[in-house]
């Protein structure tokens, strides 16, 4: 039923509690780009296992870099946008660092998975700068 409102006698119907992010989700759910289906090459390429991301539960990542590579990152996702159905910039990113932590990996931990990290990481300038 209807409420009165502090400010005089207006009737307000009672409002319902929703969070942004669930707001945020649905609308992200609704415009769901659609894709081409990967090509055998693409398959092959991709990383295998699920990210965090891919299951709806990203994480927001931050970080500094040399401006010539994020001009260099962003023509790179247009142009696999259109020929690979690379979805979203996240999703390219997310890509490059998982390739590259396959590589650490198989370099540095005879190809098994690091353990992970839960402390925050050291910011600011690097060590000897």
């Amino acid at each position: 039923m209807s409420e009165t409102s502090e400010r005089g006698a207006l009737k307000l119907p009672a409002r319902t509690a929703r969070s942004a992010s669930s707001l945020q989700r649905k609308n992200r759910e609704a415009s769901a780009p659609r894709t081409a289906p990967a090509t055998p090459a693409q398959r092959e390429t991709a990383p295998q296992a699920a990210s965090p991301a891919s299951r709806g539960r990203g994480v927001q990542v931050s970080g500094v870099i040399d401006p010539d590579v994020r001009a260099q990152a962003r023509a790179a996702f247009r142009l696999l946008m259109v020929n690979e159905g690379t979805p979203t910039f996240s999703k390219f990113l997310e890509n490059a660092l998982a390739r590259e932590i396959e590589r650490a990996q198989r370099d540095y931990n005879g190809g098994e998975p690091f353990e992970p990290i839960t402390e925050n990481l050291r910011g600011g300038r690097p060590l000897g700068s």
